[in-house]
């Protein structure tokens, strides 16, 4: 592939929850086409790098910045209409609305008149299927996997630059993580930029193009998912083996 400007820099982001910082210094790109691997054992600050990219925790330090304007400072809700979608771990739908609500709302940061909103729907449903026959159906009665999917179908609806994926794998059948695994490389082969952090680390090395590998809030290895020099920093790093 032609190398090309990232559409997602962060830069030395540092952050946490209150006077808590759990973010120190993360640093990671996402180029559309491109799967970057978010690696690292649990409390390493995975899932809170996520949250303050999408907006739903704030920077102290550093920035954020797609298509080389920076949007650190813009609110959760702005962030997802400039294409920055992010799904969260566990599933975050609303249970007791329809699939088709599910998807509707997933376009309400865009602003756009209804006629535009059922037309995504329609597009999601084209894109996934099994949903389309689970239209009416409460989001709450889905299986855990057509609940990712949905999920992901939710996040998609606005048209994202960005896909952002927080242990989209969590309680599924190994069967459905391969399905869920398949989907993920297709959005990638169709241009969008994702950002995937996965505790199922030999799936998620198998798809990704760039690994990079945090602990105690800082990035300590980025590289080629495929290289071995990965494998072995992944596996110093879950096994506590401080890096040079």
């Amino acid at each position: 592939m032609t190398a090309q400007h990232p559409l997602l820099e962060v830069s030395s982001i540092a952050g946490g929850y209150g006077d808590i910082t759990v973010v120190r210094d993360v640093s990671f790109t996402a180029s559309a086409g491109r799967i970057t691997a978010i690696l690292g054992r649990n409390g390493a600050g995975k899932t809170t790098s996520l949250r303050m990219v999408s907006g739903l925790n704030p920077i102290s330090a550093g920035s954020i910045r797609l298509g080389g304007k920076d949007v650190g400072r813009l609110a959760p809700h702005a962030r997802t209409a400039k294409g920055i979608a992010y799904v969260q771990e566990g599933k975050r739908i609303f249970r007791q609305r329809s699939v088709q609500e599910n998807l509707m709302l997933g376009s309400y940061p865009l602003r756009i008149p209804r006629s535009q909103v059922m037309k995504k729907v329609e597009e999601a449903f084209d894109r996934f299927p099994a949903l389309a026959k689970k239209r009416d159906v409460a989001a709450g009665l889905l299986s855990g996997g057509q609940q990712q999917m949905l999920a992901i179908a939710q996040a998609l609806a606005p048209g994202p630059k960005v896909l952002m994926l927080d242990e989209p794998t969590t309680g599924l059948a190994p069967a459905i993580v391969g399905e869920l695994f398949d989907l993920i490389t297709r959005l990638r082969d169709e241009g969008l930029a994702v950002v995937l952090v996965e505790q199922a680390v030999d799936f998620c090395l198998s798809i990704a193009d760039e690994a990079v590998v945090l602990n105690l809030g800082q990035v300590v290895y980025r590289g080629d998912a495929k290289s071995a020099s990965t494998r072995g920093a992944v596996e110093a790093t879950y096994m506590g083996v401080e890096l040079a």
